[in-house]
């Protein structure tokens, strides 16, 4: 039996599993004040398991990019500053090397 399945990362063809290509990932707090900690769902159930995260971006509301974060090693799990940034709602961008995901996180 062969099955396309298709979603947000595009169409991928299998027999008996379905899988997305994509990766998942938390931040948290949310709403924040100052730090975030933006974690990879490490999880047997989905495919982002052992994915890393290779750059960070949080952009405003109108996608004005406000700060960049680049690991050349990649990592599941870091905290990052929204030191300097007004309240508001943000979107947090995180690039695992092939696919971009994209999380809203209100600033306090």
């Amino acid at each position: 039996i062969s099955v396309n399945a298709t979603n947000s990362c595009g169409t991928s063809k299998t027999g008996v599993t379905i899988y997305s290509n994509c990766f998942f990932f938390t931040a948290s707090p949310n709403p924040a004040t100052d730090n975030v900690n933006i974690a990879v769902i490490q999880s047997k159930d989905i495919t982002s398991a052992n994915k890393k995260i290779y750059q960070i971006k949080v952009t405003d509301q109108a996608g004005n990019p406000k700060k960049q974060y680049k690991f050349s090693g990649g990592v599941s799990n870091t905290n990052i500053s929204l030191k300097g940034l007004f309240k508001g709602t943000y979107i947090i961008e995180a690039f695992d090397g092939t696919y971009w995901k994209s999380l809203k996180i209100i600033k306090q």
